[in-house]
């Protein structure tokens, strides 16, 4: 019987180890693919205005809390309508524009990445003209708070969602 119990932990031992080696070989291979966080947004020379600056690109802030706007969302959702209506609008675009971007602890932003999707979150084309208007209306946003005195003098990632149906805007989230 001890001789059947040894050999039990044995295998299991190998079984145990083998995972062990297996996780973190898997581990390894994420670690490679993926930014060191989700929602980083690196430079690109093609894509960004390399006059943007962070103050800090190692020590950007993540929160929905920890970056605001003077009155609120409903104050946004004002200002980007406002924009909006004096671009050309001739769009027939329906479905979802995303916008990631960065606020630096200038309260400029910059680095944007914008998505297009459908209604059932799939990624969809949609016209450069419409992208370059939502980027145009955020650039145009210029009264960001910090919430935090502690995050001050640190840059913060953003995002905001339009729904546009019919290429008219129906709404903005965050």
């Amino acid at each position: 019987m001890r001789k059947y119990f040894l050999g039990y932990i044995l295998i299991v031992f190998l079984f145990l180890n083998g995972c062990y080696f297996e996780k973190n070989d898997t581990h390894k291979k994420l670690i490679n693919n993926y930014p060191a966080y989700l929602g980083d947004i690196p430079y690109n020379s093609a894509l960004d205005d390399k006059d943007f600056q962070l103050c800090d690109s190692l020590d950007i802030i993540k929160s929905r809390s920890a970056v605001s706007y003077i009155g609120g969302y409903p104050k946004i959702e004002e200002d980007c309508r406002r924009v909006l209506e004096k671009a050309s609008n001739n769009h027939t675009y329906s479905g979802y524009v995303l916008a990631r971007f960065i606020i630096n602890c200038k309260k400029e932003s910059g680095r944007f990445r914008i998505q297009s999707l459908d209604s059932a979150f799939m990624l969809q084309p949609c016209s450069d003209a419409l992208i370059s208007e939502v980027k145009t209306t955020i650039e145009s946003l210029n009264n960001w708070v910090f919430t935090h005195s502690q995050n001050q003098e640190k840059d913060h990632s953003k995002y905001l969602n339009f729904l546009f149906k019919n290429g008219q805007l129906e709404t903005i989230s965050h």
